[in-house]
């Protein structure tokens, strides 16, 4: 799902200590800012995915 309707609202996820920017969709769930087409349900399942596009960067260097 691209990010951009009606019900997209955008959020400040605090995560021990560190701040992220995401957008809820649909009410409830969290789309990844950066690939935008992930959608989680919880904080730290987005946190989670945000790491693995760290670590999946990291790798490539």
């Amino acid at each position: 799902m691209e990010v951009g309707h009606d019900s997209e609202k955008e959020v400040i996820v605090d995560y021990a200590g560190s701040l992220f920017r995401a957008h809820k969709v649909r009410g409830s769930l969290y789309a990844c800012p950066i690939c935008k087409n992930a959608l989680f349900y919880n904080e730290k399942d987005l946190i989670r995915h945000i790491v693995s596009h760290a670590m999946a960067s990291e790798e490539a260097i």
